[in-house]
């Protein structure tokens, strides 16, 4: 069965066990077992707030975790030239044993790092055909 999952970022720090009662920071899942996830996962960024690029948010703690093709993250929040990136880790933790981490970070939109790289290109030629012509 396939659902929704719903993520709220308000900082960089995780939530409490009463993610209500912890403003500023994140939204997470701890899940007793195994996580499989299918459905989408969106992650809404609350007015005010704006996720760094090296910021990596755990929002779900597993035993094991399994991302099947149908898997999406909807943005809600965020600028438009940023989106977000997810990975599945594994982490020992010597209370609980192996677990895995479903982490989010914010990336450049693909088309903005494009466009990025032209303009430094642009700025390369410009400078040599400076320096030739002088």
């Amino acid at each position: 069965q396939t659902g929704s999952l719903e993520i709220e970022v308000e900082g960089a720090g995780q939530a409490t066990s009463n993610p209500a009662a912890s403003p500023g920071y994140f939204d997470f899942v701890l899940v007793d077992g195994d996580a499989t996830l299918g459905g989408s996962l969106s992650a809404m960024v609350q007015a005010g707030y704006v996720p760094d690029f090296a910021d990596k948010f755990e929002v779900l703690r597993a035993h094991n975790i399994t991302i099947n093709p149908g898997f999406t993250i909807n943005s809600f929040g965020l600028p438009p030239s940023v989106e977000w990136a997810y990975r599945v880790v594994s982490d020992y933790d010597g209370h609980t044993g192996t677990q895995s981490l479903l982490l989010l970070a914010t990336v450049p939109e693909p088309a903005s790092v494009r466009l990025l790289t032209l303009g430094g290109l642009g700025l390369a030629l410009a400078y040599r055909r400076r320096r030739a012509g002088a």
